[in-house]
């Protein structure tokens, strides 16, 4: 029988003050753990292996024990050859000693580290999450080892999707010894679960969990001015199947068939393909393109908007980007632009926050813009903040370990 009081250990790749956007759920769940009666300590990775650093994501960890990854990816940008070279050369010799992802070489010092933790500290329990999946051997590891419940947090997929590329069968098998080791797993959407089910069919469902990824509350601010110019605004980056030029045609319509004004914001680097795109539309003179800021600054700029857009493609159906949780925290309206079945269409439709458009329609789109547009500021939901999340977090860890 377990305490109402706990400490765990959190094993995550990425932590605050890491700017990254994997950083930001344990970080919030940090937060949610101090006010629900867990104190958590984390084993992270040193400042050096930080993609940016972001002061303005905030933690409520006891303690961060850090360590060292070897032949890590290197961060880089623009035309840094040294850099580039450097991570081609480590590419390359990655792929022929590690044998479950890029970030493996964190194992080793995780786990000496993670020794030296549990050994000079009285733990209930070790929650893990990734990606990177390499961590999630690591922890099993140490769980075993110490005879500590282990508790895995999954905010993408590992496995147990269709990636259109061929999973070694090892890897497979490293998954379903993890899991089915597990004393609790938690899932960020509905859509992954069902995955999750239908790869591990003897996992019972007092098991499992979905939380999704949340916001903190701030005050809304106003987005009204006088001169009625309509701000479309969009933060992070572009791979796969998203795009911003899949705004052209419908903005074009849009700006030939009223007497409205728009303009275009996007935060961070848009690829030259899209720039391109835009220029030969004749709609470069919209498009505002601002450089990286702090997560708090950046949500502080969304709220000026009349309208946020969030994208996403057919090899990610099962996600609900993290941008999408920032944007209900400003109260602006948001326009999904993805596949139908999606599950951030299915967040999104229906809801008085947004409405979601066909990616592959224009047509979708165009009406879908208008519609938000005309759409009223409100008030962010309640029920997706993290004080919400990190209750529900919190209580089915306590149920499972009060049964364990």
């Amino acid at each position: 029988m377990y305490e109402d009081t706990l400490r765990a250990l959190i094993v995550s790749y990425a932590f605050a003050p890491d700017g990254i956007v994997g950083a930001k759920r344990m970080s919030a769940i940090s937060h949610s753990f101090r006010d629900n009666g867990i104190t958590a300590d984390v084993l992270t990775v040193a400042d050096d292996f930080y993609s940016s650093r972001d002061d303005s994501i905030t933690h409520a960890a006891a303690n961060l024990y850090k360590t060292r990854v070897i032949l890590a990816p290197i961060a880089c940008s623009g035309n840094q050859f040294l850099a580039r070279l450097k991570n081609t050369i480590r590419r390359a010799i990655r792929k022929r000693i590690y044998k479950i992802d890029a970030w493996q070489g964190w194992n080793k010092q995780l786990i000496n580290k993670g020794r030296w933790v549990l050994e000079n500290g009285n733990y209930d329990f070790i929650l893990v999450s990734g990606p990177p999946f390499s961590s999630f051997s690591a922890a099993y590891n140490l769980s075993l080892e110490y005879d500590l419940p282990l508790f895995l947090d999954y905010r993408d997929a590992w496995t147990a999707y269709d990636w259109k590329i061929k999973i070694p069968e090892n890897t497979i098998n490293m998954e379903h010894k993890i899991v089915h080791h597990a004393a609790g797993i938690v899932l960020c959407t509905e859509t992954l679960l069902r995955h999750f089910r239908s790869s591990f069919p003897l996992v019972s469902e007092n098991h499992l969990t979905v939380v999704t990824n949340g916001f903190f509350q701030r005050d809304i601010v106003s987005n009204y001015s006088g001169d009625r110019i309509y701000k479309i605004g969009h933060a992070g980056t572009f791979y796969g199947e998203r795009s911003l030029s899949l705004l052209i045609e419908p903005l074009r319509r849009i700006m030939a068939d009223s007497s409205c004004s728009l303009e275009l914001h996007h935060w961070g680097t848009l690829p030259p393909s899209q720039l391109k795109d835009f220029s030969a539309a004749g709609l470069s003179s919209i498009l505002n393109i601002h450089a990286r800021q702090s997560h708090e600054s950046l949500v502080d700029s969304l709220s000026c908007m009349d309208l946020l857009l969030a994208f996403s493609g057919s090899d990610v159906t099962y996600a609900i980007p993290f941008k999408v949780f920032d944007y209900l925290s400003t109260g602006v309206p948001i326009l999904a632009i993805t596949p139908p079945d999606s599950e951030l269409s299915r967040f999104i439709e229906g809801t008085e926050f947004g409405t979601a458009a066909d990616s592959s329609s224009p047509e979708s789109i165009l009406q879908n813009i208008s519609r938000c547009l005309s759409m009223r500021k409100y008030s962010p939901p309640e029920t997706h903040t993290w004080k919400r999340k990190g209750k529900d977090y919190t209580n089915f860890i306590h149920n499972i370990l009060r049964n364990y």
